[in-house]
């Protein structure tokens, strides 16, 4: 997705992994998959159940996104997002320079995923607030963006990176802020793992 001009390409420095297992910056966390938990294995119990019980999708500890399901404590689940051209909108500040204050505005549409069912949608305004290299457009975005999925809306905050005016390519993290209706008092994180300049599959970490 691209989100400012760009006169060259640099390399795309690989982000680290996470504690969940999704890329971040920070300390790297041994390779390989991890031995899952007796709390994560009862969690993927009951997600089997749910969507046994309710002709959903099961996700990793019991959510159903097309339900807006979160019950039993903590859950994880993921959508998939993609974007088009018609629904990218950048605002530079100074037009063919790469400024703080720089704004792009985006809308995706929320699928299961790649070619899946249509779960909802989502709005985004980023605002550029740092800058590392104004010549390749690279630097960090501050994000606002909101989910409409089943059952209510999700918000959320992130500083993301980009790298020759588009969103580095890899994982990165933010923090769920709240939400509406049956999401109204969530908190967390999310990861976004930016696929292309327009797909991205998004994990959402819900708190107890």
């Amino acid at each position: 997705m691209p989100v400012a001009p760009a006169s060259s390409r640099s390399e795309v420095v690989p982000l680290l992994r996470s504690p969940h297992g999704v890329a971040c910056s920070g300390a790297p966390s041994p390779a390989g998959p991890s031995t899952p938990s007796k709390r994560e294995i009862h969690h993927a119990q009951i997600g089997y159940r749910n969507a046994r019980r309710w002709g959903g999708r099961p996700s990793r500890r019991g959510g159903d996104v097309r339900r807006g399901d979160h019950r039993g404590g903590g859950r994880t689940f993921s959508v998939f997002a993609t974007t088009s051209p018609d629904r990218i909108a950048i605002l530079p500040v100074v037009p063919g320079k790469f400024s703080l204050g720089d704004r792009v505005i985006f809308s995706d549409d929320l699928l299961t995923a790649r070619g899946g069912t249509a779960v909802g949608t989502d709005g985004a305004e980023c605002t550029t607030v740092r800058i590392t290299n104004a010549a390749t457009a690279s630097g960090t975005l501050q994000c606002l963006v909101t989910f409409s999925l089943p059952g209510g809306q999700i918000t959320t905050q992130a500083l993301n990176t980009v790298t020759n005016g588009q969103f580095t390519t890899g994982t990165q993290i933010g923090a769920i802020t709240g939400g509406t209706d049956t999401y109204r008092d969530a908190s967390g994180q999310f990861a976004v793992d930016i696929l292309s300049e327009t797909e991205a599959n998004i994990t959402f970490f819900l708190d107890d």
